[in-house]
């Protein structure tokens, strides 16, 4: 299996570069290459006090716990796509990062970000962008037009904050 660096979060003030196998996407999902990764003011607190939203049991959506690859403001390209999507290797994407079940009574009403189980692409798993490639699923994927600059595009994640 293809191997990648990635950071990996353990605890507070320990962060480890590590070679992970680069994920297998599923058939909704697209792999996609991390161009530009900013940090976040939440990557900053995890690592000076966490785990804060770092989960250390199982999260319900992903599965996972600590140590985690973070990472969640990025700018990307596509690696491979499934054959059923509009999306093309090379093509530059940004990604929704919010994990939500669409089960909930809260999603149900279109209110992912309230979402009972509520988490995010890095902090609460799933690969986060302090890596070399994520497999993301489809439905989070929005292209960007060739002219974007990606090192800008890192700064259209939804949530951002600076």
């Amino acid at each position: 299996m293809p191997s990648m660096k990635a950071a990996r979060f353990h605890v507070a003030r320990d962060i480890r570069i590590e070679d992970e196998e680069i994920p297998l996407p599923t058939a909704d999902q697209a792999l996609v290459a991390v161009e530009w990764c900013g940090l976040c003011a939440s990557d900053l607190h995890e690592y000076l006090h966490g785990p804060l939203a770092v989960p250390t049991q199982p999260h319900p959506l992903s599965d996972e716990k600590l140590p985690v690859i973070m990472g969640h403001e990025l700018a990307r390209r596509i690696l491979e796509a499934p054959r059923n999507s509009s999306l093309a290797p090379g093509q530059p994407v940004m990604v929704d990062p919010q994990l939500y079940c669409l089960s909930c009574a809260t999603c149900q009403k279109g209110l992912t970000h309230g979402c009972e189980k509520w988490g995010f692409l890095g902090l609460s798993g799933r690969g986060g962008d302090l890596s070399e490639a994520v497999a993301v699923d489809t439905a989070r994927i929005h292209p960007l037009p060739d002219s974007v600059d990606l090192s800008v595009a890192a700064l259209l994640e939804p949530l951002a904050v600076a």
